[in-house]
């Protein structure tokens, strides 16, 4: 699997899983150099879920995920440095200028 693979998986799992990891993932790829192809995430979502790429759900689905980055992920972040708003905030731009 190819980072940009990787990439699009992340993209459809902040909407299709629970886990707030995909979140941080999308920036930390983005941050190496890893762009998200639009026509590989909406195939992605077509093949697994027949759905369309729907930019106010994945958005709605990201800000579900802050509880579970409190709970979960953050003890393992470097302390006041990461936070969810910012990184989805963050995330957010960079999906939606992506797909658009």
């Amino acid at each position: 699997m190819t980072l940009e693979e990787i990439m699009a998986e992340k993209v459809s799992a902040v909407v299709y899983s629970s886990h707030a990891r995909h979140v941080y993932d999308i920036s930390f790829l983005h941050d190496r150099g890893v762009r998200i192809n639009p026509d590989m995430v909406r195939a992605k979502i077509r093949g697994l879920y027949e759905h369309e790429f729907e930019p106010d759900v994945f958005i709605a689905k990201m800000h579900e995920k802050k509880k579970e980055w409190i709970d979960s992920l953050q003890p393992f972040l470097p302390r006041g440095m990461v936070t969810f708003d910012s990184i989805a905030g963050r995330v957010q731009n960079i999906v939606m200028d992506a797909m658009d």
